[in-house]
This record gives structure tokens, sequence and C-alpha cells, in this order.
């Protein structure tokens, strides 16, 4: 079976990402004078549940902080052998720790793409530029909400 043309472009995507972190890595000063790190990049695991089935799900979520409070950003998470999930999460920071999301995207399963709108919060605990984020999100697709839980690990630059 032939891969589709999007995992080629979203790995290449990913990978130059990576390979351009450190040229981008930056503090960045809040309008109080502070600094926070633009660039924030998270690996994701948890569970999906969907009509009384859960299934393990696994991803990665880049985000560049625009301001303080606001960012935008990509995703992209894999269900257990089902679906693929590819957003743009928008997030706002509340505070220090507190952030939510809203994510327009699609879902690719069963070789069919729909449209996904993913909402959802998160609470960063921060240690030295790493972070971990307990996470509850739901997934608004072709007519169904799917519950999405669990932790990333989180590395700010």
């Amino acid at each position: 079976m032939k891969k589709p043309r999007i995992y080629s472009f979203l790995l290449s995507v990913i990978c130059l990402g990576l390979a351009s972190a450190p040229v981008i890595a930056q503090d960045t000063e809040s309008g109080e004078g502070e600094a926070f790190e633009a660039n924030i990049f998270e690996v994701f695991l948890g569970g999906t549940f969907d009509d009384g089935e859960s299934n393990a799900s696994f991803g990665m979520t880049y985000e560049r902080r625009l301001k303080e409070s606001f960012g935008i950003g990509g995703l992209v998470e894999y269900t257990n052998g089902r679906e693929w999930v590819y957003a743009v999460p928008f997030i706002v920071h509340i505070g220090e720790s507190w952030k939510v999301m809203l994510a327009p995207g699609f879902e690719h399963a069963e070789g069919e793409n729909n449209y996904l709108t993913r909402v959802g919060t998160a609470y960063d605990f921060k240690f030295d530029g790493w972070s971990l984020a307990p996470e509850a999100n739901l997934d608004f697709v072709d007519g169904e909400t799917k519950v999405v839980v669990g932790v990333s690990f989180g590395i700010e630059f």
C-alpha cells in the first residue's frame, strides 16, 4: 500500500523544525519584562475514548508562543492503529500554568479525512525548561465526540 503524501510532508516539517530548533531558540520578554521561552515541543501519551472503546494515543505538538499569553503550532497524533489526527492548535496561556486550546484540523481514519475540532485544557508543571502537563481534550469529528486524556512531556527552548 502506498503511503499518502501527507505523511512524507509532515515528517519533513517535523524534522526541519527539530533541526532548526537551536537556531530559533530564544527567550522573549513579556510586557512586564520577564522572560519566557518562545518554543515548546511536547510528546503526548494517553488514551482516546469513543463509543465505549478505549485506545492508546501517542502524539507530538510544537508551539511557537507569539506573546506570553498566546501561541500557535502544529499537532500530530496517532491512535492505536486506527486513525491519525492533524491539527493547528491556537493556545491561550492563563497565568503561568494553565492553557486552553482550540485546534481545527482533520482526522484520517479508514482511508477518509474528516474535519475535526479539538478543544482542551492542560496544566503545566515546569522544571528548569522541562514540563509535565496532564491534559483533557474533546474531539468533535463527523458528528461524534471523542475524549482524549493523557500527559504531555515537554521541553521549552
